[in-house]
């Protein structure tokens, strides 16, 4: 069960001062930063302290998000080795501090979650989960400013939530950045449900239908726990800086599919094309194998497709790029085509 955050006795008389009003000032957000990074790390009571006073706080200064999701980041991602890696005892300390009381908030919390997640080389499913319930709560049942300081509209995917949503599919656990996992694929399929009939970022088709897409024709694999000689490397990797550069690669062969990233790769600079037409050729090596909807796949997506009984736009786009991308497509889904006219 989610528990409340302690104060580690050395912040007492800092977390008195500043929370006596309810508020955190600005003037107060600098002392904090000053105190957590005295030492340029963020140490374990210095995150639960962070963690207390974001559950004391209410109408913070804008300052105060952003050292928030700054520090607490840095904790979960760069406090250990191997870096970008969030373990199993922190996820828990993680996701027991955000959801204390059962929901998310959305400055702090939810923006802490969705930095992660961007940023993790490998997050465990918990964290996720927790992430993707939160962004379906947002957009089906929330209302208000939900991503960030322009939303305004209720139950409608606007240009800043299409943002929200790259970050986190292109993020989790950092295996592969264009491949999606089922939940990722469901929570899709239940946001374009619940808004197809409002008016959505012009976005929101391309990422539904790309998103989908992948999820069919490379579904992610499970993930797998890292022996310890594997972890090394993986830090080696981490700190050679090449980690950055194939995530931004794995973006681009998302985006583009394998051969438009291969066109892509050839206007870069030299190193960065050899550096990408490796992932593309990698990529390109696994879609061989996997780049097909088989009949569990297919049977997914009809069920999903016919659950109010109507084709929809965004769906009719998705079986469009399904035709001309699988290799390989099961025999069920030809009703389906015919319907959608190709």
């Amino acid at each position: 069960m989610p528990t409340e955050p302690t104060l580690p006795e050395r912040f007492s008389d800092l977390a008195r001062e500043i929370i006596v009003d309810g508020r955190i000032e600005a003037d107060e957000v600098a002392r904090v930063r000053e105190t957590v990074y005295a030492d340029g790390t963020v140490d374990r009571e210095e995150a639960e302290f962070l963690f207390y006073l974001d559950a004391h706080g209410t109408g913070n200064a804008p300052e105060w998000a952003t050292l928030y999701v700054d520090a607490l980041s840095n904790f979960f991602l760069d406090g250990a080795a191997p870096k970008g890696v969030v373990g199993g005892h922190d996820a828990q300390f993680l996701i027991d501090r955000v959801n204390r009381d059962g929901k998310i908030d959305q400055r702090t919390e939810f923006e802490l979650l969705v930095e992660i997640a961007a940023r993790a080389i490998e997050c465990p499913a918990e964290v996720l989960t927790l992430l993707l319930e939160a962004v379906r709560e947002r957009v089906l049942s929330g209302g208000g400013v939900l991503f960030g300081p322009n939303r305004t509209r209720r139950g409608v995917i606007d240009d800043a939530d299409v943002e929200v949503l790259e970050k986190i599919l292109y993020g989790t656990g950092g295996s592969g950045g264009y491949t999606i996992s089922r939940a990722e694929a469901e929570l899709l399929f239940d946001l374009n449900d619940a808004t197809v009939a409002r008016d959505n970022a012009s976005g929101w088709r391309d990422l539904f239908v790309k998103a989908v897409g992948n999820f069919l024709m490379f579904p992610k694999g499970d993930s797998t726990a890292m022996t310890a000689d594997a972890r090394r490397r993986h830090a080696a990797w981490l700190d050679s800086g090449d980690a950055a550069f194939t995530k931004e690669a794995s973006k681009l062969i998302w985006r583009e599919g394998v051969f438009g990233a291969l066109k892509k790769a050839r206007d870069m600079d030299r190193d960065d094309r050899d550096a990408a037409a490796a992932a593309a050729q990698t990529a390109e090596d696994e879609a061989a194998r996997r780049e097909a909807v088989d009949a569990d796949e297919a049977a997914w997506l009809i069920d999903r497709i016919g659950r109010d009984g109507e084709l929809h736009q965004n769906e009719r786009a998705l079986l469009v790029h399904i035709r001309t991308r699988a290799t390989e497509i099961d025999p069920a889904l030809e009703a389906h085509f015919e319907e959608a006219g190709v």
